[in-house]
């Protein structure tokens, strides 16, 4: 008798422990430090940032969105985001890689976060300078706070 009331305690048990585990990966994943990479390039794009880290991350970020890596990118940007949060620039970055590119439509589950990136890039643009004023107004139309069955309308790249 005894062991058919160990078996459920050593389950529940071994649950709780899985559970705990698997809570403490994603606050970690949370905290990860993205690194800068070697040997991508030296692409600069001059931002409106005191943060000399931000403008590296930026940087990195667009050198990774210009090879098509657009997760990396977004890490990069937002790993920017953490080092310089007044930084417009580093917002619009990650709104720009969440979007649309040549080798994929835009995926329903990035809405929401692409969604957030622009709104605070809209806070953010006052501090921006001309030309990063003029960039951060164009991502902020690239996206709509609920999914849409038809982008055609943000999708649009003129001819």
């Amino acid at each position: 008798m005894k062991r058919m009331m160990v078996f459920p305690f050593v389950c529940g048990l071994a649950l709780v422990v899985i559970v705990g585990v698997g809570s403490q990966n994603v606050l970690l994943a949370k905290e990860e430090i993205v690194r800068l990479q070697e040997g991508l390039g030296k692409h600069h794009f001059r931002i409106s940032t005191h943060v000399p880290m931000a403008q590296r991350y930026f940087d990195q970020g667009m050198i990774l969105m210009y090879g098509f890596n657009h997760a990396e990118a977004a890490r990069s940007f937002r790993y920017a985001q953490k080092l310089d949060p007044a930084c417009g620039m580093c917002f619009w970055g990650e709104g720009l890689v969440l979007g649309p590119n040549i080798n994929a439509p835009m995926e329903d589950s990035a809405v929401p976060q692409a969604f957030a990136a622009v709104q605070r890039v809209l806070v953010l643009r006052e501090n921006a300078t001309g030309k990063e004023r003029v960039l951060l107004q164009a991502v902020a139309k690239r996206y709509a706070k609920e999914v849409s069955a038809d982008r055609s309308i943000f999708d649009f790249l003129g001819t």
